[in-house]
Formats: structure tokens, sequence, C-alpha cells
């Protein structure tokens, strides 16, 4: 009988090291769910009365800033690459515009460019406040020395 000739140990990938690594993208998924779900259930018109208070352009802008934020620490803003950062931006900004079209085929909704603006702005409200976070939290911790000084070949941190 053929076995594999390699097999991962406990050292090499420990359990909770996986499970930890993809947690902000379940985060991310989940929140992707949660606006899909709230815009394809059917809105009866005239269900909430604005007046002069924009509260749909604030429910998208906090919706998008809340998937914003996920993915901004799914992708590693202020730590990752920044052409991840950008991509992941236009995925979001392409996302909450397919959202807007998908709308069209949902009673009682239609898909309005002013929604999609307070989508993208929300959106990118969120990306760049995480940027400043991570800035701001790096700087608090000191310099990364990148050339290992401690011999273990990783970035040390000096206080």
């Amino acid at each position: 009988m053929l076995r594999p000739r390699f097999r991962l140990s406990r050292e090499a990938a420990p359990r909770d090291v996986l499970r930890h690594s993809d947690r902000p993208w379940r985060l991310v998924i989940a929140w992707v769910v949660l606006i899909l779900l709230a815009t394809t259930v059917p809105f009866p018109s005239g269900l909430i009365e604005t007046g002069t208070l924009p509260i749909d352009k604030l429910v998208h802008f906090g919706m998008y800033a809340g998937l914003g934020w996920t993915v901004a620490g799914a992708v590693g803003v202020g730590r990752g690459p920044r052409t991840v950062v950008l991509a992941a931006w236009i995925l979001g900004l392409a996302f909450g515009a397919g959202d807007e079209l998908h709308q069209h085929f949902i009673p009682g909704r239609d898909p309005a460019l002013g929604d999609w603006a307070a989508d993208a702005v929300g959106y990118t409200a969120a990306m760049l406040a995480s940027s400043v976070r991570a800035r701001w939290r790096s700087d608090r911790r000191g310099p990364v020395d990148r050339g290992g000084a401690s011999g273990r070949g990783g970035p040390e941190r000096h206080a």
C-alpha cells in the first residue's frame, strides 16, 4: 500500500495557528453574507420615512464601513503590500456596485448611485481608519529590526 512520504506534524503547523490565520476571512465572509441577506429582502416602499435625515445613506455607510474594517484586518492594511490593499479596495467598491445592481431584481428595491456612493465612502473611510490605527499601533511598539539581531532570523522589536 502506498503511503504519503510527508506528514505535517504539530510542530510544523500547529492547529491553533491555522485556525487563527483564517479568522479574519471568516469574519469578512460573514459580513458579506449579512450584506447580501439584508439587500435581498424585498422592501415595501414607504417603510422608512426619512424626511430630511438620510437614514438610508447612513445604513449603507455603516454596512460598508463594517465590511471595509473586516477586509482591512484580513489583508493587513498598514502592514501588508500596498498592491494587495489596493486590490481589496477596488474589489470592495466593485462588490458595492454589484450589490446595487442586484437590487434591480428585488421587488421594492432599486439601484441608486447615491447608495453606491455611501457604500464607497463607508468602505474607504473604514480602510483608511484601519490603516491609521495600524500605523499608530506600530509606532507605539517601536521600530522593528529586520536584521534579526537576536540570531533567530525574524524581526525583533526594540522599545
